[in-house]
């Protein structure tokens, strides 16, 4: 997850992870906004202003080195992706090409809706993202490769 996908238009940009975010939540993959738009911090989910999507998981330093999974520690240095193709994991299975992406507004975990003007409950539209040229499959029903044009 996080892992961008193809050459292309991408624009990422720099940002801490706020110390008071929920340190379960901070995984790579996942909807940030700006918990603090002056101090350049962000936290997963919100419903303030969109920063990114949390990409290069290869980037960031392992707390431990057996640990797989993709969790960040506050206050680190962050990407985040505002325009570009990448790989993410969504909440639900039954996506389709086209589907519009949505966030969960307390963890940020990333999923999809075909009613954009409505995003389900607890959640808040990814600005211009879709999923796009991956749809999930039987094999991997939850992974679909998603594109930011902000």
């Amino acid at each position: 997850m996080g892992e961008l996908s193809h050459k292309g238009p991408m624009r990422a940009i720099p940002a801490r992870i706020a110390a008071d975010a929920t340190q379960a939540n901070c995984l790579v993959g996942r909807a940030y906004t700006y918990a603090d738009e002056a101090a350049e911090t962000v936290r997963p989910g919100g419903t303030g202003q969109f920063a990114g999507i949390l990409i290069s998981p290869k980037s960031y330093p392992r707390q431990d080195l057996y640990d797989d999974t993709l969790d960040i520690p506050l206050n680190s240095i962050v990407q985040l992706l505002q325009m570009g193709y990448v790989f993410v994991q969504i909440a639900s299975a039954g996506a389709s090409i086209g589907s519009s992406l949505v966030y969960h507004t307390t963890t940020g975990a990333l999923d999809w809706t075909d009613t954009p003007g409505t995003p389900p409950s607890n959640h808040a539209l990814v600005p211009n993202a879709i999923i796009d040229r991956h749809m999930p499959s039987s094999a991997t029903p939850r992974l679909a490769l998603v594109k930011l044009t902000n």
